[in-house]
Order: structure tokens, then C-alpha cells, then sequence
């Protein structure tokens, strides 16, 4: 189909070499993979200037970089940064590591001891996120009006609109009121026709695949920007799919499918640094001097709530309501602190100078 665009990763070989760490302002994380890889990747990973550090059965793959974090670079560096982080892990995915678990772009870590406590911390998550997604891949498909001024102007002869623009016509003067009344009733028609061609789309993909997430459209153009979760056995199924699609529309829409891509829009791992002050900061805020259990925390929560939640009484209906998130927030954070001391084993009232690191699958 002369209207579908299906881009694919492919990376070639090198001779296995080995690198050594060098000293740098950061560390930048790109995922995780399972020890049984690593030595099907060492050449893909002196090539892209990536290394391991293992953890009992996984590892994150890593590189130096001269960024301390991300806060504060300009468009243009991030642009090249975010370029940088999907073309290395996508030439990894394609070295035959099709298992790769993304980590959230940006990730930076100032040590190999933040990585360890990463891994050591988020092993559980890391490994079973491993297991989920064999023999799973994203696939991403976007759709667009292939003519859209073509498409705009089809809709504009609808006999609805052609009627309105006759009665305002024959009126004395026409008021920029009802051009807006025009350009409303042509968005209206527009939106009625994406939703349809969007719902078609979404027909005929999602029975073959396993999930799927709807990104952000740019504009009325583009009618579609989804990533599908598929079995790996179903991506000639999946982009036949496309195709019948695509026929049904006579090339009307425009397709392109990226693809076979790690899950990034479903299984990227986040991680949250939460520092020694942190949790002073946050145990202050609730009035808990010692860190004994999470009733404690629980029960100061409530305490606090209570007395200052917007609905906690009718004077306090309109007033500012920064004080019960700042509340919120410190509960969260200590809940957060006492899930990952499990992890680590570690006491509550154990604070340390080290991080500890809460890992999950981001949302």
C-alpha cells in the first residue's frame, strides 16, 4: 500500500571488545536485561559506548555521560539527548535482546552504587517485567488525512454547512459571530469523522493485540496515535490488519507503523530517589518524631486530614488548600519510604546518607 510506512530497526555486527568505566558527572541508564544477554550483546554494547552492571540475574545498561540530570538543558540538547536514548536501546532490541525493559528517559545517577541500589531495590519489579514481556513487542501506528485540505473542503460542501452559510448570506452584515457559528459546525463534522475512521482503526487492531494506549494527536489531521502490544508471532497479522484498513479508506488516510519497538508505553520502568531529608522533611510535616511502622504513619495522616482538609469544615470550603497537599504529599512519601526499607531490608528508623529508591512500572 503506497500510503503505509512501516519502519523496522535492523543494527550489523563487531568484533567483541570490552570498556572500561570512565569518570563522568553522571550515569545514564537506559534498562534492564537479563544476565543470560549480556554476552550476546557485548558487541552492540561496545559499539553504542554502553556497559553492564550486573545484579544477581539482571543487569542495567549504562553509559557515562558529562549531564548531572536533565532539569535545565535546552530544547535542542534535549532533542539530541531523547534521540540518542531510543536509537541505543532500539539497535540493542535489534541484536537480538528483544527483551530490553526501557527505563524513563532522563534517568541520570551520580554513582554505580545508585545503580546497584536500583537494582537492588527494584529487582523484584525489574525480573518480573522481564518475564512479561517475552515474546511481546509495541508496535506504534499513526494515521492521517492523506489530503487534508481535500478533506476539509468535502466537508465544508456538507448540505448542513452549505445551508448555514446560505441563511447568513442573506443577511445584512455578516458578523464575525457567524463565521465562528461556520467554523464550529466544520470542526463538529471534522471530529465526527476522525472519531469514525478512529474506531475503525481501533476495530480491526485490537483483537490482535494484548493492550493498547492512545498518544496525543498534533491536530484535526492526524485521526489516530496509538502503540499496540502484540505477540511477537502476530506482526505480519497486525500490519496486514493495517493494510485492509487502509483499503477500506481507499488511501484516503495515510498509515505509518514504527515497528518492532521495545514496550516503552507499557512496560518502562521509573525510579524515585527519596533522600534522607526527605523523610525528615515529611515526618516534621505529620508531627511523627520516630518512624515505627506504617500505622504510625497512617494514623498521623488521618490526624492531620482531619483538621485540615478543605471539607473539614464550612470555613474552610474556600481557603488555601496547600497545606493538606503538603499533608498528602508527605504521607505518600513515607508510604513510598516504607515499601522500598522492605526491599532493602533496612529499619524505618535506619536513615541513612544513601538514597533509597522506589522502582515501579510507569503509569
Amino acid at each position: 500500500m503506497r500510503n503505509i510506512l512501516i519502519a523496522q530497526y535492523k543494527c550489523s555486527q563487531h568484533k567483541i571488545k570490552y570498556i572500561e568505566i570512565m569518570s563522568a558527572l553522571g550515569i545514564y541508564i537506559y534498562g534492564f536485561v537479563s544476565n543470560a544477554r549480556i554476552d550476546a550483546l557485548k558487541d552492540i554494547l561496545m559499539q553504542s559506548g554502553v556497559y553492564a552492571i550486573e545484579y544477581k540475574k539482571i543487569s542495567a545498561l549504562v553509559s557515562d555521560t558529562r549531564e548531572s540530570g536533565i532539569e535545565g538543558l535546552e530544547k535542542e540538547s534535549l532533542g539530541k539527548l531523547l534521540i540518542d536514548h531510543q536509537l541505543k536501546i532500539e539497535k540493542i532490541n535489534a541484536a537480538g535482546c528483544d527483551k530490553i525493559v526501557p527505563m524513563k528517559f532522563g534517568t541520570i545517577v551520580s554513582s554505580g552504587n545508585d545503580i546497584y541500589r536500583i537494582l537492588e531495590g527494584g529487582y523484584d519489579v525489574i525480573s518480573s517485567t522481564i518475564d512479561a514481556i517475552k515474546a511481546l513487542h509495541e508496535m506504534d501506528v499513526v494515521a492521517r488525512w492523506s489530503d487534508f485540505g481535500n478533506f476539509i473542503n468535502k466537508i465544508a460542501s456538507n448540505a448542513e454547512i452549505v445551508s448555514l452559510k446560505n441563511v447568513m448570506a442573506h443577511q445584512d452584515a455578516c458578523e464575525e459571530v457567524d463565521m465562528v457559528s461556520i467554523g464550529r459546525a466544520i470542526k463538529k463534522k471534522v471530529d465526527e469523522k476522525n472519531s469514525k475512521a478512529r474506531k475503525d482503526i481501533l476495530k480491526a487492531l485490537i483483537p490482535i493485540c494484548k493492550d493498547y494506549k492512545k498518544q496525543e494527536t498534533l491536530n484535526d489531521e492526524m485521526v489516530i496515535n496509538a502503540a499496540f502490544l502484540i505477540e511477537s508471532s502476530e506482526k505480519e497479522r497486525f500490519i496486514d490488519a493495517v493494510e485492509q484498513t487502509d483499503l477500506k479508506y481507499a488511501d484516503e488516510l495515510g498509515f505509518k507503523i514504527v515497528g518492532p519497538l521495545p514496550c516503552y508505553s507499557f512496560y518502562t520502568i521509573e525510579c524515585k530517589a527519596i533522600e534522607k531529608s526527605d523523610v525528615e522533611s515529611a515526618m516534621r510535616c505529620l508531627e511523627i518524631e520516630v518512624l515505627k511502622s506504617e500505622s504510625d504513619i497512617k494514623k498521623a495522616y488521618r490526624a492531620m486530614a482531619s483538621v485540615s482538609h478543605p471539607d473539614s469544615s464550612p470555613e474552610k470550603a474556600n481557603a488555601d488548600s496547600s497545606r493538606f497537599i503538603e499533608i498528602h504529599n508527605s504521607y505518600k512519601l513515607l508510604m513510598d519510604y516504607s515499601s522500598a526499607t522492605k526491599k532493602y531490608g533496612l529499619e524505618m528508623n535506619a536513615l541513612g546518607a544513601d538514597p533509597v529508591y522506589v522502582i515501579k512500572i510507569k503509569e
